[in-house]
C-alpha cells in the first residue's frame, strides 16, 4: 500500500485540477503495485473528501487510468458496474453540482476482498474530471466484452426494480455475468424456495387458522416449488 500512497501523494503535486480522458478505473491500494496502469488519481482527495457523499472507505482506493491493452490483460479482474443510482447528492448552492449516488460502498468491499478492478459511472467521468461523453463513448463495448456485476446480483430484494429498467436490462443481456455471484443469487432464490415449501401449509380440514377448510397449497404446486429448489441448487453450483 506505500507504493499506492507515493503515487497518490505524486499525483496531490498541486495545481488546478486537470481535465482527464480515457478509461479510468478504481482499485484497492493493496493491489496497486501489481496492477500496471497509465495514470494516477486520488479520486478522495480531489473530489470526494469534502463531497456529502463521500465515504471513509474510499481513502483506501485509488484510480487508475488503463490503456486498451491493459484494460484486454486484466479483462478477468474487471468487474463492471450495474445499478441505480441513490441518495444523490451534489455541492454547490443549490446541491446539483457533481451529483453521485452514495450507494456504491457494496462494491468497494467486493472488489477489495477478491482484488478486482472496478468500473463505475460517475468514478470514470466526473470523480476524475473525464468528460461524460468520453466515458459515454467507450462504456457499450464495456459493458459487451466484460463481466458486468449487478447490484441486484448481490441483493435479491433489488432485481424486481432492475429488470423494470431498460438500461440495467441491456447492460446484463450484453456482457456475461459474474459466475461467482450469480452462484450466490440462487442460492439466495433456493433458500426462498425452500422456505415456501416450508411454510405454506396443505389444508384438508377445517382449523382454527383455517376455518373453511380451503386447500392452499396443491400437492402439484408442492412438486413445482420442489423443483424450482433443486433448479436453483444446480445454477449455483
Amino acid at each position: 500500500m506505500a507504493a499506492a500512497a507515493q503515487a497518490k501523494a505524486k499525483a496531490n503535486a498541486g495545481g488546478p485540477r486537470p481535465v482527464r480522458d480515457g478509461k479510468w478505473f478504481l482499485i484497492h491500494d493493496s493491489i496497486f503495485s501489481e496492477i500496471d496502469h497509465e495514470a494516477v488519481c486520488d479520486i478522495h482527495t480531489e473530489f470526494l473528501k469534502d463531497h456529502p457523499n463521500s465515504l471513509k472507505e474510499i481513502a483506501e482506493f485509488t484510480s487508475i487510468r488503463l490503456s486498451d491493452e491493459q484494460v484486454n490483460k486484466y479483462a478477468h479482474l474487471i468487474r463492471i458496474s450495474s445499478y441505480r443510482w441513490e441518495d444523490a447528492k451534489g455541492v454547490g448552492k443549490d446541491g446539483n453540482e457533481k451529483k453521485i449516488p452514495r450507494n456504491y460502498l457494496r462494491y468497494l468491499d467486493h472488489i477489495r476482498e477478491r482484488g478486482q478492478i472496478l468500473w463505475m459511472d460517475w468514478m470514470a467521468n466526473i470523480g476524475v474530471n473525464v468528460p461524460a461523453p468520453t466515458s459515454i463513448g467507450y462504456m457499450g463495448s464495456l459493458y459487451a466484452e466484460h463481466t458486468v456485476l449487478g447490484e441486484w446480483m448481490l441483493d435479491l430484494d433489488k432485481l424486481p426494480v432492475a429488470m423494470s429498467r431498460a438500461w440495467i436490462f441491456q447492460e446484463m443481456a450484453y456482457g456475461q455475468l459474474d459466475k461467482e455471484v450469480m452462484g450466490g443469487l440462487f442460492e439466495q432464490l433456493r433458500e426462498r424456495g425452500r422456505s415456501l415449501i416450508n411454510d405454506i401449509p396443505i389444508v384438508d380440514q377445517p382449523d382454527r387458522r383455517h376455518p373453511i377448510g380451503v386447500r392452499r397449497n396443491m400437492s402439484d404446486d408442492a412438486k413445482a416449488l420442489q423443483s424450482y429448489v433443486l433448479g436453483c441448487a444446480r445454477v449455483a453450483s
